[in-house]
């Protein structure tokens, strides 16, 4: 127990007690009013019900995005649904929970390190970032880059641990912290792997060290890490997609340097201006803060920083690690934009460590000056995160937010409509399906804004969305949701005319508010409209036949790409002829080096046809089925024609590019011909 020996330790004690509650009711305040159930925050939730419905390989058909986290934050989330339920709100707190931990992480480095004040400075700062950080840095999100940070300053506490005392259950410890993170969320290569890795060379040169194998530990620890993300666990992992990273040319360095100074700058956030930030307070924050480090590190405690090993570890990853996320951020071809912040929180917590290191070495060693200049930028920091968190709660009432995903789930239970697709984003097609319990069930598709059509296999959907497995039994209405103003389908009519041209007229049109939901008595992505002539030539990219989703990508320039280990493209002839029939299918298949060949069975109307086999001697072209009249005339005269690939890879999967889309053949054009006799 804690005896206060002077009325100066009780106010330090009622002034921490008002910080930490101040952080943490207004950070939690924040983010129940910033973050409900929406696309992103619906991820895992779909996962969840996937596994539980069809068994823990479901996962290998989802497209997951670069930054997957499935080995980061997928974990606790099923463990707080398997404690609590299936339920958004198990998502939201768990997000706002993390930030709680890196706070107390960032705190217990400093613990480490020996600087137990420094250690409560830091975490009760950390609580009271401001709302730029929360909206712009998705510093609490449920589904973002901050789960990164627990896994990065996890693997920074335990790489200093060791540093202070070497065993070696530690750099076990290190390797598999720094691989989950990194295999989840490439950004944490560059901010924590490599800082690590390139840090533990430091090892070799500073005295301490009693044996020479100690020094190369921690090098082989982190060089472990990186090999297992490069091989995605020797291959074990391979469903996921390949890290993508190539620099952009001027304008887009140019705009993303900007980028860096608003973002840097709102994060670091020492004025108390509006969540949405301008530049110039954001500017003075980071001139500021930078200005700070410059003076006090060619001050007096340039000295004392160099006497502990430790503490040269510490600022020398902080050097190297805000240096490089800064660099690959800065080049990397993708714009910044409003939301990029949240590639950058690293830097924020990394430098506000290094100001409660100062704060305490600065209590001890330094002038006046130097240590009402820290009570200055912490002030500032804690002042301006409290007014404008404040600020923002007042502006959206203090209550929960809510995009529409309540309104539609009711609309469509309202007009008994269970299985459907709509947008991503506008419609919160995962977000609707996760709140209903995947009894009403909205498939996310991509709208194309140029003739309003749709199309599946966008990334954070399954492959088995768009086949027969999906559809209930017995599903005799299919309905397709439509947003007035959203980002996807910008003019309405557009949209409504395409959908009319590629499923048929639809039997009701519902409109509710914004809100336009379109229903068909028919299935849609296996239904063509009986238009198909013989002997007619009909390509299937952007402009052709359309090929449904069942295993089909989006349609390309150059043709439709298989996604998966089965396709299903229905043909239905305009005038169905009753002799046997030729089937024409120009394609080539997706063959590498260390990817040969591929065979394909051919099925029509259920029943097996032929086997098309491609090589790299003999892939592109046209091939032909023939398929008996008893099997044409099964289906009442439509062809049915399943693709079953022996052997699809994703480019992912072998090295060459992120393309997670496990591709089989590349259907150029079709063509129905009376067989020869």
């Amino acid at each position: 127990m804690i005896e206060f020996t002077s009325r100066k330790s009780a106010s330090s004690m009622l002034v921490c007690l008002f910080l930490l509650l101040s952080g943490l009711y207004c950070s939690l305040m924040v983010v129940i009013g910033s973050f409900g159930m929406d696309a992103d925050s619906s991820h895992s939730l779909m996962l969840w019900y996937g596994i539980n419905e069809h068994g823990i390989s479901w996962i290998r058909d989802w497209r997951f995005t670069q930054d997957n986290w499935l080995l980061s934050l997928f974990p606790f989330h099923f463990i707080g649904f398997w404690i609590f339920g299936p339920d958004v709100s198990v998502v939201v707190i768990l997000g706002w929970l993390i930030f709680v931990f890196n706070a107390l992480i960032s705190g217990a480095i400093a613990w480490r390190l020996g600087l137990n004040k420094a250690a409560i400075f830091i975490f009760l700062l950390l609580l009271h970032f401001g709302p730029y950080a929360h909206i712009y840095g998705s510093l609490a999100y449920s589904t973002t880059h901050n789960i990164t940070n627990l896994y990065g300053l996890s693997s920074l506490l335990i790489f200093i641990s060791w540093c202070i005392k070497p065993v070696n259950y530690l750099l076990v410890l290190l390797s598999f912290v720094l691989f989950a993170g990194a295999v989840s969320d490439p950004w944490m290569i560059p901010a924590f792997n490599l800082p690590l890795l390139l840090v533990s060379i430091l090892l070799f040169f500073l005295p301490g060290f009693q044996r020479d194998w100690n020094r190369i530990k921690p090098f082989l620890a982190a060089s472990l890490s990186l090999l297992l993300v490069k091989t995605k666990l020797f291959g074990i992992l391979g469903f996921l997609p390949s890290v993508d990273f190539s620099p952009g040319d001027r304008h887009t360095i140019n705009n993303n340097v900007l980028y860096l100074v608003k973002d840097l700058g709102g994060l670091l956030n020492l004025f108390p201006f509006s969540y949405g930030n301008a530049f110039l307070p954001a500017f003075l924050s980071l001139a500021i803060v930078t200005g700070f480090f410059a003076a006090f590190l060619h001050g007096k405690m340039r000295h004392r920083l160099g006497v502990e090993k430790s503490v040269i570890v510490f600022f020398s990853f902080t050097l190297v690690s805000i240096s490089g996320i800064l660099s690959a951020f800065m080049v990397t071809r993708v714009e910044a934009g409003d939301y990029s912040a949240r590639f950058l929180i690293n830097c924020a917590y990394l430098l506000i460590i290094s100001v409660g290191m100062l704060a305490e070495y600065g209590s001890r060693h330094s002038g006046v000056i130097a240590k009402y200049a820290l009570v200055l930028i912490a002030g500032l920091f804690v002042i301006s995160g409290l007014t404008g968190n404040v600020a923002y709660l007042i502006k959206t009432g203090f209550k929960p937010r809510d995009v529409g995903v309540a309104d539609t789930l009711a609309l469509l239970k309202k007009h008994g409509l269970s299985y459907g697709y709509g947008s991503y984003w506008d419609s919160h097609a995962n977000a609707v399906t996760a709140a209903g319990f995947s009894q009403i069930r909205v498939r996310p598709v991509t709208f194309d804004i140029t003739n309003g059509t749709i199309s599946g296999g966008r990334s954070q959907t399954s492959r088995r969305w768009f086949t027969d497995e999906d559809i209930p039994e017995n599903q005799e209405r299919f309905f397709v949701i439509v947003n007035t103003g959203g980002q996807e389908c910008p003019d309405v009519d557009v949209c409504l005319l395409g959908l009319s041209k590629q499923f048929g007229n639809p039997m009701e049109i519902i409109k509710h508010g914004l809100t336009t939901v379109l229903v068909w008595n028919h299935r849609l992505f296996d239904y063509v409209p009986p238009s198909m002539e013989f002997n007619r030539k009909y390509i299937t990219g952007n402009a052709g036949l359309h090929m449904g989703n069942s295993g089909w990508s989006s349609p390309e320039t150059q043709g439709t790409w298989s996604d998966g280990d089965r396709a299903l493209m229905v043909l239905a002839p305009l005038n169905p002829s009753k002799n046997d029939i030729e089937l024409l299918i120009e394609a080539g298949a997706y063959l590498e080096d260390r990817h040969p060949c591929q065979d394909v069975d051919i099925l029509v109307n259920s029943a097996y046809a032929a086997t098309l086999k491609y090589d790299q001697g003999n892939n592109n072209g046209v091939r032909s089925v023939v398929i008996p009249s008893t099997l044409a005339l099964k289906r009442g005269g439509a062809l049915w024609v399943e693709f079953l690939f022996k052997n699809p890879v994703s480019p992912a999967e072998l090295g060459v590019s992120a393309d997670s889309r496990r591709l089989g053949l590349r259907i150029v054009s079709v063509e129905l011909r009376d067989a020869p006799h």
